[in-house]
């Protein structure tokens, strides 16, 4: 079992760093009981990083309940934090975000010892920065031991995507599941070998992956006499590494953990004082040449829902409204590839606020229901974003609104647009949907929007000339095309008739009405708000769109109250930095155009 949400006291706050200011998360018991020994998590970066957020947030936990207060970081270019992954010296800033982690526990949470747990690569980050200075211990879980094993995974994620690539070019910037490595970042980490770091720290733990065997080699080139090396297989790894939407909490592995690193700390006293931090909420960091500031938030019931809100350094015109966005799947509000934290940071350097803002059970917006946790279609999602606007209008006043998000983020605000009648919003901007109605009980699995990404990809490969080939050879199951085509048919007729039901007896198809796509969208418009849509060409929401509503799209943006704007040759989540960067200038050009 995990810390119950009420059993721990985190606080959001910024601290220092040469190159831009750094998010850390401090966990504490809220009963203030602790001992001498506080702890630095480092998550891995990239897309692990993503994955691993939720696990981590919990881990964090779990060490607060059992008294060892605990400082969750984001690194110098990732998450939160400043910087961008094409910025110089990514592995030294790295290093450098957890040497400043432990000065901050030292000298400003009042731990008297600090230890370090890293994950993937954030276990050889950490056993860099032991190598270097005293801590008091080491956890690495399934640590990187040679960087150029790591490069080698990166690379074949590159390839993946870019089965073309020259990965022997000179000065080859690599993508990897969605984030950038420059060449200078594959040459520092292929450097790395963290047998040779040896570390400062009387005991060490290992961790190995349960979906690999054991790697002896750390263990045995770091045992001595004077350091307590121990290895432990855990299980709930690869589950941990999973998509964000179905990765899966390694409670037990967390517990084992938190109970090694117990078990040399002076006992929690029950009696010590929560630690009196000056918790800096507000930062002040350069994007892409412009300056601004970025807020964190802690709002709603219980301050329990959070945010980042970005605003222009020197102030923003009053009449624009605030861009609010709401998570996409199950990803943190940083977003897919860091594309809300890059999305909002661009908007701002236009003029715009931009809050990105975690819905209840997902990030750090932490909730009692563990069952609700993790739920990429909140029930709570248009409440959450109520609170959200409550919170912007006690800060800023009079503030109208553009809500939006990716994915089950578009869904959200979709959603909200039509049930907050009487809040000021003007725009609902919506990225890739690939649902506009959810019910409870249905699944990412089975849902009915499966049929449109089957649709959506046997359409695509009539246009290519090697599936037609494949087709002639005999490689395709035809049967799988004759339940697809079927399904479209069933679709249609069964459109057809809910509209023809809605014609000939109003309201009396209650669930036609209530799903009815052309209505909803006409309601928003009627309702002065206008619907913008972007889309990555061939992905299936634009199918599910206009196979729903063609006939309102169609009347609506000829009135210029409706806009439907495709990027070529991206994917749902826009895993390419120039598909990325395509997106980001459209959506800020399409707001620029309409203040």
């Amino acid at each position: 079992m995990g810390a119950s949400p009420d059993d721990t006291l985190r606080r959001p706050f910024y601290f220092g760093s040469d190159i831009g200011p750094l998010l850390g998360w401090h966990h504490e018991a809220a009963s203030g009981r602790r001992g001498d020994l506080g702890v630095v998590v480092c998550p891995p970066v990239g897309h692990e990083y993503i994955h691993t957020h939720r696990s981590l947030r919990h881990l964090a936990d779990a060490c607060a309940a059992a008294g060892i207060p605990a400082l969750r970081i984001d690194y110098h270019g990732v998450g939160d934090s400043a910087g961008v992954d094409e910025d110089a010296g990514r592995l030294s800033a790295w290093t450098d975000s957890i040497r400043r982690a432990i000065t901050v526990l030292k000298n400003d949470l009042g731990c008297e010892r600090v230890g370090l747990v890293g994950l993937r690569l954030g276990a050889s980050l950490a056993a860099m920065v032991a190598s270097e200075q005293d801590v008091a211990c080491l956890v690495l879980w399934a640590p990187c031991v040679k960087g150029r094993n790591y490069v080698r995974e990166l690379k074949t994620l590159h390839l993946n995507a870019c089965p073309n690539a020259d990965l022997a070019a000179p000065g080859l910037d690599i993508e990897a599941a969605g984030f950038v490595y420059s060449d200078e970042t594959l040459s520092a980490l292929s450097s790395v070998n963290i047998e040779t770091a040896t570390p400062r720290a009387p005991r060490v733990l290992i961790v190995g992956r349960d979906d690999l065997p054991d790697d002896t080699s750390l263990f045995e080139r770091w045992s001595a006499p004077d350091r307590r090396v121990e290895s432990m297989r855990m299980s709930g790894y690869a589950e941990m590494l999973r998509e964000p939407h179905y990765t899966r909490v390694p409670r037990e592995a967390i517990a084992d953990v938190v109970a090694w690193m117990s078990a040399d700390a002076c006992a929690p006293d029950a009696g010590a004082p929560v630690a009196r931090h000056a918790y800096d909420t507000v930062a002040l960091l350069e994007h892409q040449g412009g300056g601004l500031r970025e807020k964190l938030m802690q709002f709603g019931p219980g301050r329990r829902l959070f945010g980042v809100l970005s605003e222009p350094r020197d102030g923003v015109a009053a009449s624009r409204p605030i861009v609010i966005l709401a998570n996409s799947g199950s990803v943190h509000h940083v977003g897919s590839n860091r594309l809300y934290t890059l999305i909002a940071r661009a908007l701002t350097n236009g003029g715009w606020r931009c809050l990105r803002m975690d819905l209840s059970g997902l990030g750090d917006s932490v909730i009692d229901e563990g069952d609700r946790e993790n739920d990429p279609y909140t029930s709570t999602a248009t409440a959450d974003i109520v609170c959200a606007m409550r919170a912007l209008k006690h800060e800023y006043g009079g503030a109208s609104f553009v809500i939006g998000g990716l994915c089950s983020g578009a869904y959200a605000a979709f959603q909200a647009g039509l049930a907050l009648r009487d809040e000021p919003i003007v725009e609902c901007l919506l990225i890739n949907p690939l649902a506009f109605y959810w019910k409870e009980g249905m699944s990412l699995e089975v849902s009915p929007t499966r049929h449109y990404k089957h649709w959506s990809w046997y359409m695509g490969s009539v246009r290519k000339l090697d599936r037609w080939r494949k087709l002639l050879r005999g490689e395709v199951e035809l049967g799988k095309i004759a339940r697809v085509v079927a399904e479209r048919l069933a679709l249609l007729v069964a459109l057809k008739m809910q509209r023809l039901r809605a014609l000939l007896a109003p309201g009396a198809d209650k669930a036609a009405e209530r799903d009815d796509l052309n209505r909803d969208i006409g309601m928003l418009v009627n309702a002065g708000r206008r619907v913008s849509f972007f889309f990555a060409d061939g992905d299936p929401g634009i199918d599910l769109l206009l196979t729903n509503a063609r006939r309102t799209v169609k009347r609506c943006t000829a009135k210029k109250t409706l806009s439907i704007d495709i990027i070529a040759e991206a994917d749902h989540t826009f895993t390419t930095r120039e598909r990325r960067d395509e997106l980001i200038r459209r959506v800020s050009e399409h707001l620029r155009e309409r203040c």
